[in-house]
């Protein structure tokens, strides 16, 4: 198996030397370290490995797979140029830093779901594992709960809620094999709030099997301890705790040997599944390491609520996380037009200057306004000849006035000779004593229909937009993205 290798987490010297060490056919072509410190760690620990002055000479090697360690900005680009390339990445999981910058990859793995695989490090699953094994042999009975217990030095206590992130993710890939999936989870912390000296966690799983997580602070060596429980009997194991990113690590220690069982394991599973060209057969999938974080993020609000949370895994992809997005603005823009037609209602009819008469003559269309009428003059253009053609049709048949506009600007001779030729008209058309319902006057409120009809464009633009953006659900089904799959 040959490799190259981007790194920026110390973490990965552990897996240097498991590879150095247990794997010895396996070949890490060249390395770009992006850290001063950790490059000359590398070449006086791994002589062996060339380091690469830029992350961009890697691409010219032809090599089998990435091994990715760091989340920095630089490493994700590198990273993404080589997923281009259609080259697997293994990424180590960090033990230290800001555990959200390990999402980066997530869009990644959306993309390129085959190739990107992470790396546990937990240092625990062999030594978990074969306890497992021991306890069903002895037939101790139906394991009940697990206690794993997790101390560290005190000088540690000052990254304490970023390493209880990292670690506890880390330990859930094993936990989870022992108890199965859990459903719910409650944290809880002693000490000060900012150094807290013990944080425990408890689990419950989908067949009630309980765990308690707990990550101890004291001036003593670091060591963990596990216990199954059964109905019948328990079984315990402890050791050192050997993290991966320390350098003082004896290869006879047991703890030592765990880990790099534990790695080993792992490349070996990504190795066959990188031959197989099929992921079915990798160690495990990047949708468990956001299912492990979705279950951290949890238990960091069961710490904010005091309480008891339920988990609830979701698949996340781009498709799911675009139909949310669009349903939650749908409701959005729904209730938004709900109200905003009822608050349009309620205005009009508080504002609105017109008159019942004026109402009622627009609704029956007897209202000719000042625009049908020749400018300054009492004759009517073409279409309100046409409309006081329609008023006699309907004279007999309703009971509105007719209202002549008469604006305040035009002369008051112009203005009567204007209803002396409409009076005219109407009388030459048949129409009795046509001066009982007709009225000359000014219109008010000639802005109100403006104003009520931008409301009610208001009111409806953001459902006629959203009802629009669901053709891109349509645009996303394009062919040419069914038959990249």
């Amino acid at each position: 198996m040959r490799l190259i290798a981007l790194i920026n987490d110390p973490a990965v010297l552990a897996v240097l030397e498991a590879v150095s060490s247990r794997l010895p056919e396996w070949e890490l072509l060249a390395a770009w370290v992006e850290t001063d410190s950790l490059r000359n760690e590398l070449a006086t620990r791994f002589p062996e490995i060339p380091i690469a002055p830029q992350w961009d000479t890697l691409l010219t090697h032809s090599c089998d797979g990435v091994l990715v360690a760091g989340m920095s900005p630089d490493v994700l680009t590198a990273c993404h140029q080589l997923l281009n390339l259609g080259l697997p990445v293994l990424v180590l999981l960090p033990q230290s830093g800001d555990p959200s910058r390990l999402f980066g990859f997530t869009p990644f793995w959306q993309e390129y779901p085959q190739q990107v695989t992470p790396l546990f490090v937990s240092g625990i699953q062999c030594a978990a594992l074969k306890l497992l094994d021991s306890f069903q042999a002895a037939d101790k009975g139906t394991l009940w709960k697990v206690e794993f217990e997790r101390t560290l030095p005190a000088n540690a206590a000052e990254q304490n809620k970023v390493s209880t992130d990292l670690l506890f993710l880390q330990d859930l890939r094993w936990v989870t094999q022992l108890a199965g999936t859990p459903r719910h989870v409650q944290m809880q912390v002693s000490g000060p709030e900012n150094q807290p000296a013990e944080t425990t966690i408890t689990l419950g799983s989908e067949d009630n099997t309980e765990v308690r997580w707990r990550l101890l602070h004291h001036p003593h060596e670091a060591r963990w301890k596990l216990s199954l429980h059964g109905t019948a009997s328990e079984s315990i194991a402890t050791g050192p705790i050997e993290t991966a990113s320390s350098n003082h690590a004896s290869e006879s220690s047991e703890t030592h040997s765990l880990l790099q069982e534990e790695i080993v394991t792992q490349l070996n599973e990504w190795s066959q599944a990188v031959r197989s060209g099929s992921n079915t057969n990798a160690p495990s999938d990047w949708r468990e390491v956001i299912q492990f974080a979705e279950v951290g993020a949890a238990a960091r609000r069961s710490l904010k609520r005091w309480r008891r949370i339920e988990i609830h895994f979701e698949d996340v992809s781009e498709r799911s996380l675009f139909k949310t997005q669009m349903a939650t603005l749908g409701c959005g823009a729904l209730l938004w037009t709900i109200f905003g037609m009822i608050a349009l209602l309620t205005f009009s009819e508080l504002v609105d200057p017109r008159d019942r008469e004026f109402r009622k003559s627009a609704a029956a269309g007897f209202v000719l306004s000042d625009s049908e009428f020749l400018p300054g003059t009492s004759e009517l253009t073409e279409a309100g000849k046409l409309h006081l053609s329609r008023v006699v049709a309907e004279w007999s048949s309703t009971s509105p006035v007719l209202i002549v506009e008469v604006p305040e600007q035009l002369a008051s001779s112009q203005g009567e000779m204007r209803a002396d030729a409409i009076l005219s008209q109407l009388s030459a058309s048949g129409i009795r004593n046509p001066e009982e319902r007709t009225v000359f006057r000014k219109i008010p409120g000639r802005w109100y229909p403006v104003m009520i009809t931008m409301g009610w464009g208001l009111v409806f633009a953001p459902l006629v937009v959203t009802l629009l953006l669901q053709l891109l659900i349509f645009v996303t089904r394009h062919p040419f993205a069914d038959s990249r799959k």
